[in-house]
């Protein structure tokens, strides 16, 4: 690594990304103080056989431990284990031999990215599915799956982070819904983007709450309705039971912690292990 450190200190570079399946050079890679103007992307590459979903989880946590928001599959993966890990905020770039076949294999996996040493044959692939689709042999051509989240659920029919609004993505087909979470003077976890309640609340008579999350218990906080009058301020609970549920049972959940209090991490590990969906998450 030295080498690299050292042309980072003085070469004029702005954006790098470094791919290695060395865990130890990536944790090393990560902590580096670059010049502020540097930014670094950090790219894990597996060897590992990915062809079932259940192989995905050590690897993404692996990717995860350093930042890395793409994962290079170089040796087996399948569709399902792209779509998989690219449910939960990664993308999928694939390795791929050279031969035509394995380039299609490799271009119509979902993967967001095809690195071959012959990138030609890439072109020919993509251009003889373009024709395909022009004579009609086949009816759509999808290659690279995108990821719909709804963010903080479907926010412009309900108020944001709440079940509603979350049970309504859903309805609608999003993949992913992204909620934000905090804790109550109580010690609840509850769902809210900002501490203050006033944005997002209503008192009795229709105009905006005050207060704020962590100063009130989850009583207190009931009190008020969401701004849209129908509904309440939701708990994890809430929203981890309606992801037990038919409308919900596909959906993942990329869960942004607002709240500044270490129990808040501890108790949201808890809720996880609880309802069992550390796979969705």
């Amino acid at each position: 690594l030295k080498p690299l450190t050292d042309i980072l200190k003085t070469a004029p570079i702005t954006d790098l990304a470094v791919t290695s399946d060395n865990l130890a050079v990536l944790g090393e890679l990560s902590s580096l103080e670059l010049k502020q103007e540097c930014k670094m992307r950090l790219f894990y590459y597996t060897k590992e056989d990915l062809s079932e979903v259940s192989s995905c989880v050590n690897e993404i946590s692996k990717a995860t431990m350093f930042g890395s928001q793409v994962i290079i599959a170089g040796g087996k993966i399948s569709k399902n284990a792209v779509d998989y890990i690219q449910g939960r905020a990664l993308s999928v770039w694939v390795k791929s031999e050279s031969d035509k076949v394995s380039v299609a294999k490799a271009v119509t996996s979902g993967a967001y990215g095809v690195i071959t040493s012959t990138p030609e044959t890439v072109y020919s692939v993509l251009s003889d599915i373009a024709s395909f689709a022009e004579e009609g042999k086949v009816s759509r051509v999808l290659t690279r799956v995108p990821q719909i989240v709804a963010h903080r659920g479907l926010a412009v029919r309900y108020t944001e982070n709440t079940v509603n609004a979350v049970k309504a993505a859903a309805e609608l087909g999003a993949m992913a819904v992204e909620i934000d979470i905090r804790l109550t003077k109580d010690k609840q976890i509850v769902l809210l983007h900002d501490d203050s309640i006033q944005y997002a609340m209503i008192n009795e008579y229709g105009t905006p709450a005050s207060g704020t999350v962590s100063g009130m218990t989850l009583a207190e906080l009931r009190n008020f309705k969401m701004k849209d009058g129908e509904s309440q301020i939701a708990t994890l609970d809430d929203i981890f039971t309606l992801a037990k549920t038919d409308v919900c049972k596909n959906l993942n959940y990329i869960i942004e912690i607002k709240g500044q209090e270490p129990e808040l991490i501890t108790k949201f590990s808890e809720k996880i292990d609880e309802y069992g969906l550390s796979s969705k998450i």
